[in-house]
């Protein structure tokens, strides 16, 4: 699961499923099921068809699609093949991330943090909480015993800038074109 530990979130709950001995899919169901209560009690408007989809599925489906990566091209070699994925996984990550959160169907627990606490204090722009919430991810991996690398870093770091950027620049815009 090496390349996974690059997103903050799945390396924090990586880090700690290790140190429980639950499996990483069946540590990120039961870790999503507390912060959709959190979800559920102080953004409800956050919830829909995507919450349960992301929740419920995702840490399957990444396992499954991550170890078919693995076998056909295997772990990347080389610094530079390492940051130019990382920044391309950053970029491509925002902009998923950017479309479904702006497509107002329902949101992932753990990305309504930020948007939850981007609701609570609007005067501080999305990105900010979004690094918050990244960087406490990391900070808790590395406490417990994950890797951090400087991809960990680069994502806690760039996730949230680049899914403002393309909320702004980007999906809000389609979003608007398509359902007008």
């Amino acid at each position: 699961y090496s390349g996974m530990r690059n997103d903050p979130f799945s390396a924090m709950v990586m880090a700690l499923s290790e140190v429980v001995g639950i499996v990483y899919a069946n540590f990120l169901l039961m870790l999503n099921i507390v912060l959709f209560i959190v979800e559920f009690i102080t953004g409800r408007k956050y919830i829909g068809l995507g919450t349960f989809f992301n929740a419920i599925l995702i840490g399957y489906i990444v396992t499954f699609f991550y170890n078919i990566f693995i076998s056909v091209f295997g772990e990347a070699d080389g610094l530079i093949l390492r940051i130019i994925i990382v920044v391309v996984g950053v970029i491509v990550v925002s902009f998923g991330v950017s479309l479904y959160q702006t497509s107002d169907q329902g949101v992932a627990p753990y990305d309504y943090l930020a948007l939850g606490m981007t609701d609570k204090w609007s005067k501080i722009p999305y990105f900010w909480h979004r690094i918050a919430c990244d960087g406490t991810c990391a900070l808790v991996a590395f406490l417990s015993g994950g890797i951090v690398g400087l991809g960990t870093l680069v994502s806690a770091l760039g996730l949230g800038p680049v899914v403002n950027f393309f909320d702004v620049k980007v999906s809000k815009k389609l979003i608007a074109r398509f359902t007008n």
